[in-house]
Formats: structure tokens, sequence, C-alpha cells
């Protein structure tokens, strides 16, 4: 009786809090077990290759949209305590600013992996903590032919009575928003970040459930403009929506466009060391980014000689806005405290 428990209490252990994407082999434990706030889809896809050509099973939790990443945080955070024994071996995360708080919080294993020697120095850690398999950027996706007005050009735009009621953002309390934001506090300065943020929101922007959401109202019409991912605004383009994307922030005075690495680390202390090193060394080959750039998360290789996939975004398209994210990290709390003070109430329900 207690043989046959055991793995749905290990099953239920680990879905606990987020969702589980994928467990082999019956039920029986699994041969590495990944952390992602990776899109599912995406995630399952990547992953399930991972097990095809490797032989190697893979357990995956990730998390809802709208607590992707801090979910996952919180759990690595728990299992990494003191007298605690991780469950995580790998943790793939789609934005950089929580990545780097773990790793000074010790949470991350070095890797000296030879992988690594080719990714550009601005997408992998000196030490070896995390390096990047692709990027996204934060664009602001317009609605084509939206009458009224020009279209919007910089972050300052949601704040601008000429916009009015037209722009939308999600919620940064989690993902990607919360970590371009983080960023933004560090170019502006707290007081000036915060008088912007309130006067956005003074000025009619929606704060939608998610990146996915911000894109599906603008590429329906409801709003004007957002700003969202790249591989959101991909996938409305996809489907034929009448959407633009524009690079905000590209003048002299703009910050330039936020690009937002995405992070594969090997937890410190993880249960199965071999296989993590594996797989990290298999998410962060070029083989997997250009497979990750190809598919439908769009993703921006970091590599100059990776090929870009059919959405063909790629790092010279756009001036990108220059961040230490050691020092951005520091600005996590005070965005979700700001963020959840002035967003309260106004979270619209999203459309099935």
């Amino acid at each position: 009786m207690i043989r046959r428990i055991l793995p749905f209490l290990l099953f239920v252990a680990l879905a606990a809090g987020g969702i589980v994407l994928a467990i082999r082999s019956g039920g029986d434990p699994p041969d590495v077990t990944v952390y992602t706030s990776v899109d599912d889809e995406v995630a399952r896809e990547i992953l399930g290759r991972f097990e095809r050509e490797t032989g190697i099973r893979v357990l995956a939790v990730t998390d809802t949209e709208a607590t992707k990443t801090v979910g996952l945080v919180n759990r690595l955070r728990e299992e990494s305590g003191p007298g605690r024994t991780p469950r995580c071996d790998v943790f793939w995360n789609n934005e950089p600013s929580w990545t780097v708080r773990l790793a000074a919080e010790g949470l991350f294993e070095p890797c000296d992996s030879p992988v690594l020697a080719d990714i550009p120095a601005g997408f992998r850690d000196p030490k070896g903590l995390w390096a990047s398999n692709g990027a996204r950027a934060r664009i602001f996706i317009v609605h084509r032919g939206e009458p009224g007005g020009p279209a919007p050009s910089s972050f300052r735009d949601l704040a601008d009575p000429e916009f009015r009621d037209r722009g939308t953002m999600a919620r940064p309390l989690a993902g990607t928003t919360l970590s371009h934001l983080a960023a933004l506090r560090l170019h502006l300065g707290a007081e000036p970040f915060a008088q912007w943020f309130r006067d956005a929101a003074a000025n009619g922007t929606a704060f939608a459930s998610g990146n996915g959401a911000v894109a599906r109202e603008v590429g329906r019409g409801s709003r004007a403009f957002g700003f969202t991912d790249t591989d959101d605004y991909w996938a409305r383009r996809s489907a034929g929506d009448p959407v633009d994307l524009v690079y905000p922030d590209q003048g002299p005075e703009g910050p330039g466009t936020y690009l937002l690495p995405v992070t594969v680390s090997i937890v410190k202390g993880a249960p199965r060391p071999r296989n993590a090193r594996r797989l990290f060394d298999w998410l962060l080959s070029p083989e997997t980014e250009a497979a990750l750039s190809a598919s439908s998360y769009a993703s921006i290789p970091v590599r100059p000689g990776t090929k870009p996939g059919p959405a063909g975004f790629t790092t010279t398209a756009f001036r990108a806005a220059a961040v230490d994210w050691d020092a951005a990290k520091e600005h996590l709390d005070a965005v979700l405290d700001l963020a959840k003070e002035v967003v309260q109430g106004q979270i619209p329900t999203p459309p099935k």
C-alpha cells in the first residue's frame, strides 16, 4: 500500500501551487525536474524533444500567466531553505530579474560548461549561475489604422493626455512586466517612476491579466496600443489580427527598448546533478536556441550566428536599453508595492 501511495504523494507535492506539464513512465520518479515560466505549449514541445533525444524523463512544473515566475520563485526559496532538499534540478525562467535575485541568494550552482563559450557576455552570468537561450523585447503592439491620433513611441505615452484611455499593459505583479518596470525604475529613479506610473493609471491605462490579454485586447481593437512581449505580438499577427509593432524609446532621449533574456540555471543541491547538467547544456545549445526562435515563442537569438525563426526578430533591429540586471533586481519589491496600491481594483476580467 505504501509503495502505491508514495508516487501519488510525490506528484501532489510537486504540483501544488503550479501546473505539472509532463510526467513519464507511469508515475515513476522523474530523471530530471525543471521549474519553468516559459509558455506551457512551448516548454512541452522543447522538453519533449529533449526526452526523445536523450531518453531522460522530465517532470516540468509551471505557473499560470498571471503569477508567472513569482510563484516558482517562492517554491524554490521554500524548498531550498535550511534543512530542506530541493525538488527542482533546473530553473528555466522567462525573465532575468528574479533569476539574478535568486542567484544572489545562493540558490544556483555555478557551471563552467563549454556551451556557454559563444553566448555573448550580456546574456550570461560571469560566474556561470545562469545563461540565456533567447530573449524577448518589450514592445508596443498597435492596432492598425487606429484613428484619432499618432502611434505611441515611448513608455511616457501611457501617461500622456493625448493617449488617454487608449493604452494597456499587464499588471506588473509578475513575469516580464515586473522585470521591465524594475529596470525602468532603475533608469528613472524612485520618485519619477512612481509619478509616471500613477499618471499612467490616472490617464486610463487598462491593466490586463497578462501580456497575452494585452495583445488580444489590442488585436480586437478594444485598446489602441499596449506594452507586451514580442512573442505575444507575433501570436496575434500570426492569427491575422490587424496589428503592428513599435520598438519604443528609440529616440536620443529615450532609454531604448527593453530586451529581457530567458534564463537557465542549475539549482544548488539539485537531487539529480548529472541530468541537471545535461538538461542545462541541452537547453543552452545553439540548436535549442534556434528551435525556440522557430517556435511560437518566437524568441530573439542571443548568439550572433543563430538564425532567427519566421518572426525574424533580431537584436540588431532596435536599440536595446542598457540594463544592469543585478541592480534592477533591487527594485522588484518597490514596483510590486506600488503596483498593488495603484492597480488594486483595476484588473479587468480576461476575455474567454
